[in-house]
């Protein structure tokens, strides 16, 4: 079905064939997959080629197939940047199996590499990814703090995850790491810094206190910068995360500190320059942190 004009195709298309194991889409017009498309019940597809389409978007589900069986999914040369998501939230770790398929998107922009849809640490990823090749050279990531979690790995470690090829992949964002790759970017630490997300969810927002949420894994940090707001308490509610917390409240309207069920994360809180007159004598952890 290579070289037509086909523009979507339907998780349920290939349901009444079994038996078939070889699908080659390649030189399409397709700019939509629905999810799910090589786990389907009663699909079995072994090799998926949809090199050369249109698309824009594409669910994780249609490049990992947990508690299933592929040897290759393809999108290489893809006539678009891809945005990769996770309709479905899949999760590895309820699988019994493990990744083995080889994977390509060479020469093809993603927002984040697949693999760090699927919420896992870089220790579970490694337990599922165990074999298999991911070719990516040529391909352009952003550099942020979904690949900075992976640093964390040997070198020898996070070529197994991504592939010997990825090291041929570069930096498409943020623009100061622009056109570097990953190898290089890997060992020069001092460029560490610079991979970090800005955090929407759950970043406090109250009023005119509007605070801005960084995750910089490199420092095992969530910076929550609230400062110069006219905040008069600290958050309520903070973003979920596996790091360590810097708060910055200094040059607000604060007169007294409560307790909060984040403190226990918190490795830095600046207060300075707020009219502070009070605070939670009975928090062991915020007394600890205005010694």
């Amino acid at each position: 079905m290579n070289n037509n004009r086909i523009t979507f195709v339907p998780n349920k298309t290939f349901v009444e064939m079994p038996k078939l194991r070889y699908v080659d889409l390649s030189n399409n017009k397709i700019s939509r997959l629905d999810f799910n498309l090589l786990n389907y019940p009663r699909t079995n597809i072994l090799h998926l080629y949809l090199n050369a389409n249109n698309l824009r978007q594409l669910d994780v589900s249609n490049v990992v197939v947990p508690n299933n069986t592929n040897c290759k999914a393809s999108y290489r040369d893809n006539k678009y940047p891809i945005k990769i998501f996770n309709m479905a939230n899949i999760n590895p770790k309820d699988s019994n199996t493990y990744q083995c398929g080889n994977i390509d998107f060479c020469n093809v922009m993603l927002n984040v590499h697949p693999y760090m849809v699927l919420g896992l640490n870089p220790e579970e990823l490694m337990k599922f990814a165990r074999c298999g090749l991911l070719e990516y050279r040529g391909s352009r990531y952003d550099c942020d703090c979904s690949v900075a979690e992976f640093f964390k790995l040997e070198y020898s470690e996070f070529n197994r995850i991504f592939g010997i090829k990825f090291s041929k992949s570069t930096c498409q964002n943020p623009e100061p790491l622009r056109g570097i790759n990953t190898e290089t970017l890997f060992y020069n630490t001092s460029l560490h810094h610079l991979m970090v997300c800005d955090v929407q969810d759950g970043c406090p927002r109250v009023g005119n206190c509007k605070c801005r949420c960084t995750s910089q894994p490199i420092a095992d940090s969530l910076i929550i910068d609230c400062s110069n707001q006219s905040c008069k308490d600290l958050p309520d509610v903070v973003p979920d995360t596996s790091h360590r917390i810097v708060l910055l409240m200094e040059g607000n309207q604060i007169r007294s500190v409560i307790s909060k069920y984040y403190f226990k994360d918190v490795k830095s809180l600046n207060l300075s320059r707020n009219p502070i007159q009070t605070f939670d004598e009975s928090n062991q952890i915020l007394q600890m942190l205005l010694k």
